[in-house]
């Protein structure tokens, strides 16, 4: 007997998502992230865990758990260009200039 599904309505909306990023140095992260690239440190946050933000782009940092590394994060931005100026003025080195790969 095949049984009849009930109409679902509505989908269920996604809310977001942030990744969890493995760190080793929670104080080096936190410097790059907070002093170099702008972001807000959670007032929440410890040596072992925190979340970094900026607008309504956040990553949370997990020191020494959470996988292995060597992930890649897409944020976007409303100008990359802009970004790329903001980040070299407070010394960030910036191995890629930015590139649309569509």
């Amino acid at each position: 007997m095949i049984r009849q599904r009930k109409p679902m309505g509505e989908p269920v909306r996604f809310e977001g998502s942030a990744p969890i990023l493995r760190v080793e140095d929670m104080a080096a992260s936190l410097h790059f992230y907070v002093n170099l690239l702008g972001f807000k440190n959670a007032a929440w946050g410890n040596d072992d865990f925190t979340n970094v933000s900026r607008d309504s782009a956040g990553i949370y940092l997990c020191r020494g758990g959470q996988g292995r590394g060597g992930a890649w994060v897409w944020i976007g931005v409303e100008d990359a260009e802009k970004l790329r100026e903001e980040c070299r003025a407070r010394g960030v080195a910036i191995r890629l200039p930015p590139t649309n790969y569509s």
